[in-house]
């Protein structure tokens, strides 16, 4: 049984938000900053409301198809926005991509083969080559750098961007994950 860090993990916690403070200062100077993209979110947002309205209203039959090109074309025209917004997006994600490679390497060679945390589990499958990477031995119940960092930097980043009002619009984030409404806005 290796000997555990324990103050590995608060360091590796501090990286990440430390991490995540220098990606949104990059992201706010690259782009949130500029008026381009401050119109482009207004508009987005209006467009999101327009189209959450259009499927909201009720119409008689005969005019359902010709409100259904109207909502087809507002979506239409909501996607290039958002799309518009991602290519902005694009600079700074760059710079984030860079800069979190680069501090990952670092803090990886870092703590190379030191134990940051003990997991009460052993995990299956390929979750066990993440835990336990860079761990000389076979308790797999042993974590390193590469989880305490990936689950720290996962919560960290979106409550950063949640602190900083640096989100990106409700409308730009449709996923799968997104609730569906229906008519009647249940």
């Amino acid at each position: 049984m290796s000997t555990v860090y324990k103050l590995d993990a608060f360091y590796i916690i501090a990286f990440a938000i430390a991490v995540s403070v220098l990606n949104e200062a990059i992201s706010w100077y690259l782009v949130l900053r500029t008026p381009n993209y401050k119109r482009l979110k207004a508009d987005v947002d209006r467009r999101a409301k327009k189209v959450h309205a259009l499927k909201e209203e009720l119409v008689p039959l005969v005019e359902k198809k010709k409100h259904e090109k109207k909502v087809k074309s507002e979506e239409d025209m909501l996607k290039q926005v958002q799309q518009e917004m991602q290519m902005m997006n694009m600079k700074a994600g760059v710079a984030t991509l860079v800069i979190m490679l680069a501090g990952f390497s670092t803090f990886s060679s870092m703590f190379d083969g030191r134990v940051s945390l003990r997991l009460p589990f052993e995990p299956f499958g390929f979750f066990r080559n993440i835990t336990h990477r860079g761990i000389p031995g076979e308790d797999y119940t042993e974590a390193g750098f590469t989880l305490v960092y990936a689950l720290a930097a996962y919560a960290v980043r979106s409550n950063m961007q949640r602190i900083l009002g640096t989100t990106p619009p409700a409308s730009a984030s449709n996923n799968m994950w997104n609730m569906p409404t229906d008519a009647k806005g249940r």
